[in-house]
């Protein structure tokens, strides 16, 4: 009867154990089916998201389309009169549809100012479109775009404006400063500054001259010095951030060029793989140029800034 017990207790716990075992085993592939269906749930939503999307992507191209007619927009420099500062501007224009019998005109209106030039457009091709007028290159303009018919109708094209930024192009946003520093002794103060430029886009644009401008604490001009600019080597953007956060940071003299910071930390690239250049300024002031103000100089009361003058004539200040 004993033995009987112990054989009905074993029996039961082995019983017990093979549920546990095929209740797991059931659970377990309930789980992988929840987890398949659930990822086919989601492969099919994402499915359908991008559906969604590129549906939405194609009604929002022909909604723009219905809307700005105007496919493309560019426009170059041909050539330059370095003396009255003017040259002749190619524009080219393309659009999604036209008018029977229609034109496109242009109106270049001037940034700040009160003066306007009417632009007629000649077919190419197509619906590409362009025109070659003659205008300053020291202004700003915008341009708007007009469709015009037979029959006297008159249509814009644009939704905005359309930037043609030829002083800012040319000159003002070509050169971006890179960093500077000075260091003194007591009787010299030098000065240097870096700054990169692209290369020269418009024949008779070329860098001609750098002045250091002297100024007290209250940005008054004290006075000019003419300073030799060197080219550097080319080197890649990533390395010029590197080189501002080191200055600001203090992780380097401030003194030190970029053209030497990258000599020590960077790789030159090709020049043809960036198209700027870079230039390095120093100066190095003696007691005797800042007499008057030596002292002022020597007790950090002053700054410099530089200027730039183009072989042009036309002048910015970084």
């Amino acid at each position: 009867m004993e033995n009987i017990k112990k054989i009905a207790v074993l029996l039961l716990v082995v019983n017990i154990a093979v549920v546990i075992y095929f209740g797991q085993s059931i659970l377990k592939e309930i789980r992988e089916l929840k987890d398949t269906q659930s990822s086919q749930y989601v492969n099919l939503t994402h499915q359908v998201i991008n559906q969604g999307n590129h549906l939405l992507g194609s009604i929002e191209n022909l909604i723009n389309n219905s809307i700005n007619p105007i496919d493309g927009f560019k426009h170059s420099v041909l050539n330059m009169d370095p003396a009255e500062k003017r040259g002749d501007v190619e524009f080219e224009l393309v659009i999604n549809e036209s008018s029977p019998n229609s034109k496109l005109i242009g109106e270049l209106k001037e940034l700040g100012g009160t003066n306007s030039v009417q632009v007629e457009f000649e077919r190419l091709e197509g619906l590409t479109y362009r025109s070659i007028v003659n205008l300053a290159l020291d202004k700003n303009y915008e341009m708007e775009i007009y469709e015009k018919t037979n029959d006297g109708a008159t249509k814009k094209l644009n939704i905005s404006d359309m930037a043609v930024h030829l002083y800012n192009e040319i000159y003002a946003e070509r050169i971006q400063g890179l960093g500077s520093g000075t260091s003194s002794t007591a009787d010299e103060l030098e000065y240097r500054y870096s700054f990169r430029t692209t290369r020269e886009l418009v024949e008779g644009t070329e860098i001609a001259e750098v002045i250091i401008e002297a100024r007290d604490d209250q940005q008054n001009l004290i006075q000019e010095f003419t300073s030799e600019a060197s080219t550097g080597s080319v080197y890649s953007a990533e390395l010029e951030d590197k080189y501002k956060v080191a200055l600001a940071a203090g992780y380097i003299d401030p003194i030190m060029t970029f053209d030497e910071y990258a000599a020590q930390y960077g790789e030159e690239v090709g020049e043809s793989d960036q198209p700027y250049e870079i230039y390095n300024v120093a100066k190095t002031f003696t007691k005797d140029e800042l007499s008057e103000h030596w002292e002022m100089f020597r007790n950090g009361s002053y700054t410099f800034t530089i200027k730039v003058i183009f072989e042009d004539g036309i002048e910015i200040s970084l």
